[in-house]
């Protein structure tokens, strides 16, 4: 919010809002025209919308003891759906750097947690918070699922576990919880995905760059490919509605090759 509110000297002259200005004092073309100076400076439409949400939650505040201009309209321009996913040999490469920095004696421990943390982070699609907050009564190893509770929509989801998968957790098993002080092991985590996933311009401008909820597109991505049903991939994810599952969709490309292959390949054969 440094830019927005104009608190360093690097800002200076580019706040297009007067600072003197009484909110009741702004129209629907003062917020036009600042929008549209935010992006002739170049910043992306992602990054003009945290400004404009936080004019509308200052606005919001301010009317409700002052006077102000009702008939004000935030409009946010429409950013592009982030999600980038990784491929098999980006997800090769943060494996084996994780397993690289292991053995460098000095914080081996937390490399150790992050190789196995990324593990279960791609293998099961869940977020962060869920990951590290999982509980050994949730974990059904015998019958090969996790009952992932999430946090963010408050459903619970049968996540199955792969072979990888179990055999991190059975390493794991020694503890009172799967994963335990686990803020080094995170950073590390970040870190590789930072070094391992680069970005090409391309790849920053429509899906953003890697981080560790790439683990989440990863296998929301994969599962669609493999021909599993929306509505199933929903339910994985623990989304409320299949509206949330959709952005995945138009990145799972993988089937619609194959049978443009095919044709090509038959069409040769022919």
């Amino acid at each position: 919010m440094n830019k927005l509110l104009g608190l360093k000297p690097d800002f200076k002259d580019r706040w297009t809002l007067d600072g003197a200005r009484f909110l009741s004092d702004l129209t629907d073309d003062d917020l036009q025209d600042h929008l549209q100076s935010r992006l002739d400076e170049g910043l992306t439409q992602n990054t003009v919308n945290v400004e404009v949400r936080f004019l509308k939650r200052a606005w919001d505040l301010c009317r409700k003891r002052y006077k102000s201009n009702d008939d004000l309209t935030f409009v946010l321009p429409k950013g592009f759906v982030k999600c980038r996913s990784l491929s098999i040999s980006e997800e090769e490469r943060v494996i084996a750097h994780c397993c690289a920095k292991q053995a460098e004696f000095e914080d081996a421990a937390a490399w150790s947690k992050a190789h196995d943390l990324f593990i279960y982070l791609i293998d099961t699609g869940v977020r962060l918070n869920e990951a590290i907050k999982v509980e050994w009564a949730s974990i059904e190893l015998s019958e090969g699922y996790i009952d992932n509770y999430n946090f963010k929509t408050k459903k619970e989801a049968f996540v199955p576990i792969s072979n990888r998968l179990r055999a991190v957790l059975l390493n794991r098993q020694h503890q009172p919880q799967p994963f335990m002080q686990m803020d080094r092991a995170v950073k590390n985590l970040r870190k590789a995905i930072t070094e391992c996933c680069p970005s090409s311009p391309r790849i920053l401008a429509t899906q953003g760059k890697a981080t560790i909820h790439s683990c989440r597109d990863t296998y929301a991505t994969r599962m669609l490919n493999d021909g599993m049903r929306l509505e199933e991939v929903s339910h994985l994810l623990g989304h409320s509605t299949v509206v949330q599952t959709q952005k995945y969709a138009k990145f799972s490309k993988k089937d619609m090759a194959d049978k443009a292959r095919a044709v090509l390949n038959q069409g040769r054969e022919g």
